[in-house]
C-alpha cells in the first residue's frame, strides 16, 4: 500500500537528490513535510536551504519549515507535525 504522507525532521535528504527531478508514482501522490532548526551544527541553513524545491518536485506538496533551535525536534514542529498528518496521513 502506497503511503500517503511523509515526515522529515532535522536531517538531510537523500544525497543523490542534488537537482529537483520528478519522483516515483508513489511519492508524486504523497505528501511531505520536513522541519529543519536554525542552528543545526550538523544542517546548515545553506545546506537546507534547497529542500523546498527538492521536496516540490518529487512530492504532490511539499512544506519546508525551519524552526528555532539546534540539531533536536523542536518542540514548535509537533503542532505542525500533528495538523500534517491530520491532513494527510
Amino acid at each position: 500500500r502506497p503511503f500517503r504522507a511523509v515526515v522529515g525532521l532535522c536531517g538531510g535528504l537523500p544525497g543523490e537528490w542534488t537537482e529537483p527531478t520528478p519522483g516515483t508514482a508513489a511519492s508524486g501522490a504523497a505528501h511531505a513535510l520536513h522541519v529543519s532548526t536554525d542552528a543545526d551544527e550538523f544542517y546548515a541553513l545553506d545546506r537546507v536551504a534547497p529542500f523546498a524545491a527538492l521536496l516540490s518536485s518529487r512530492f504532490a506538496s511539499a512544506r519546508h519549515e525551519v524552526h528555532a533551535g539546534g540539531h533536536r525536534v523542536p518542540s514548535t514542529a509537533i503542532p505542525v507535525v500533528r495538523a500534517f498528518l491530520e491532513e494527510h496521513g
